[in-house]
């Protein structure tokens, strides 16, 4: 098992720090997704996808109004059980301590939006429009198109309750639908912008899959 400690953070002091947890004895594929405001990893432990993502977002408010909020989250906890027994798959499904966000007023919020059929949006920390439960769409078929297909894909946003607010959007991430002509790994291009297609654990559900940009890639 390797536990890496995806966090080295000031104030963080009497909080569960996450982790991301992976297999150490047997080969595996990885991605690696970096720039200059964040990195994102996704192995693939035979047919199980696990990621995590550690930097900033993309502020809702003017950058210059407000620091740049941050999001820190794996598939587990320091000190949490083995692979593969981890508290969560996915960096978009944080919960129990996986997943913090820090909010441009410099206090650190856990989140709780762990995986299922009926996710609520007054979970503790949610992100949209996972949130949403959107089981039916499907992708935009352009009328004049023979070989390539618009899929539809929306921005991730995270906020939280208590109080209410918008925090910021996950950097090159995005919802899209798994409700057909979809498959892990199958990188799709939108407006000559390439992305990369993967699913939160083996899920292979309509409402767990999100996508990559490809930076410096154009089709």
């Amino acid at each position: 098992m390797e536990d890496i400690v995806t966090t080295g953070l000031a104030d963080y002091s009497n909080r569960k720090m996450p982790s991301f947890n992976i297999t150490d004895n047997e080969r595996f594929n990885y991605f690696i997704f970096s720039n200059a405001y964040r990195v994102i990893v996704v192995c693939k432990l035979s047919i199980n996808y696990q990621s995590f993502y550690l930097g900033f977002l993309n502020p809702i408010s003017s950058e210059k109004q407000y620091p740049y909020p941050m999001y820190v989250a794996g598939n587990n906890i320091v000190g949490g059980t083995d692979w593969p027994s981890t508290l969560t798959d996915s960096f978009v499904f944080p919960n129990n301590g996986t997943g913090y966000l820090r909010r441009a007023d410099g206090v650190w919020r856990a989140f709780d939006f762990k995986y299922s059929t009926s996710l609520s949006p007054t979970s503790v920390g949610a992100l949209y429009p996972y949130d949403c439960n959107n089981t039916s769409l499907v992708p935009n078929y352009m009328e004049t198109a023979t070989t390539d297909v618009d899929f539809l894909i929306i921005p991730i946003m995270l906020h939280t309750n208590n109080p209410v607010d918008m925090n910021g959007m996950l950097r090159g991430v995005y919802w899209i639908s798994g409700t057909r002509d979809i498959a892990v790994e199958q990188i799709v291009v939108i407006d000559s912008v390439q992305y990369m297609v993967f699913d939160s654990g083996n899920t292979r559900g309509n409402n767990s899959y999100f996508c990559i940009q490809i930076e410096n890639a154009t089709a």
